[in-house]
Order: C-alpha cells, then structure tokens, then sequence
C-alpha cells in the first residue's frame, strides 16, 4: 500500500520572504553592497554576465533577476522618492525627472506620488533578456 505524502503532514517549511530593499540598483551601488569595484561590475555587464533594466537612458543593475528563483521576494510595496533613490543609488533629480518622464511606475497617495515598487519588480522581472549563465 503507497502512502501519499501531503502538505500538511510534510516536514518540509518554506522559507521566509526576503525583503528586497530595491529591484535595481546602480552600477556604484551595486559595487559598494557587493564588494566589487566600480569596473568589475561595469565589465561583467559589458559581457552580459550581470543583469541590466532600463530607466529611460540610465542602465541599472537588475537585482530581481539576480535573485533565486527559490526565494519568495517581497517588495516593499511603495516609496518616497527620496528613499527610493537612496536604496538605489540614484540621485533624487533622477528618480523624479524619471518619474515625469513615465519611466517609473508611480502611485497617488492623495497629493503625494510615491514609487510602485511592486511594478517595478513585476518589470524587472519581466525583463531579463541580457543575462548570461555560466
């Protein structure tokens, strides 16, 4: 007699969310998290090995892409522009010239705009046409 195993009765746990501060980064932000220098990261987009997502003209690393399939990410649903742009590594002239521009999903808070990170990764997600695996 087979013995079906169910979800419930399994000893297998997921596990926790991870928050993802940012889903793009910039390459000096992503140097200074990750320990890389400011080359390494520009060669190893150059080669296509590092993910990039495009805000207007800027090229930002793709960190949703970078991440596990596994993991279970979790946006912070929303952002001033001020704290987007310092999770990111943009300045805040950008993040709002940016936001005018329609580059970055935004959403009304009464009269406040603040960015919709949920859409963001749903994007960047969406957009991992130039990665290279090993």
């Amino acid at each position: 007699m087979e013995q079906q195993i169910s979800p419930a009765n399994s000893s297998v746990r997921k596990a926790p969310p991870v928050v993802l501060p940012s889903p793009v980064m910039t390459r000096e932000k992503f140097a200074e998290v990750s320990g890389l220098r400011e080359g390494q990261v520009r060669s190893q987009i150059e080669r296509g090995h590092l993910p990039v997502y495009y805000i207007g003209r800027l090229a930002l690393v793709n960190i949703a892409v970078l991440a596990w399939p596994e993991l279970d990410l979790v946006p912070c649903p929303m952002m001033t522009k001020d704290a987007f742009a310092k999770v990111s590594g943009m300045r805040e002239r950008q993040v709002e010239s940016q936001i005018d521009r329609g580059n970055l999903p935004v959403k009304k808070l009464g009269r406040l705009s603040v960015v919709d990170m949920s859409e963001l990764v749903k994007r960047c997600l969406a957009n991992n046409n130039n990665v290279v695996t090993l």
